[in-house]
């Protein structure tokens, strides 16, 4: 099947703004290009006041890391203190029973002298 070619159209000049009179269209565009501009404010506003925001974060979590890592170093401080008390008790303890089972059997164990 063959096609056949269409006659050659003349063209015909088209309404460069499709017939709205330019005023309008320079009022439109003006109207808009002002919405646009105070929208781009409005948002650059929103960015500055979220950065700034976000640094006063950043400084404070960095303090809180700070207090954070030296509650652990004393944490870390106490519990070898802890560690080292109890094993200087449990010697102690130690100690003692030891001298009391060396007590010759029948002396009083309360014998109001302190050891």
């Amino acid at each position: 099947m063959l096609r056949r070619s269409s006659p050659p159209r003349t063209k015909t000049p088209t309404p460069a703004l499709s017939g709205l009179p330019l005023p309008n269209v320079v009022d439109y565009t003006r109207g808009t290009n002002d919405s646009l501009s105070k929208e781009v404010l409005k948002l650059r506003a929103q960015v500055d006041d979220l950065t700034r925001k976000t640094r006063v974060q950043e400084i404070e979590l960095e303090r809180t890391t700070q207090q954070l890592k030296e509650a652990v170093k004393i944490v870390g401080e106490e519990s070898a203190k802890c560690k080292a008390a109890k094993e200087v008790i449990k010697s102690l303890t130690a100690q003692l029973k030891e001298m009391a089972e060396r007590l010759p059997i029948g002396t009083p164990r309360n014998s109001g002298t302190r050891l």
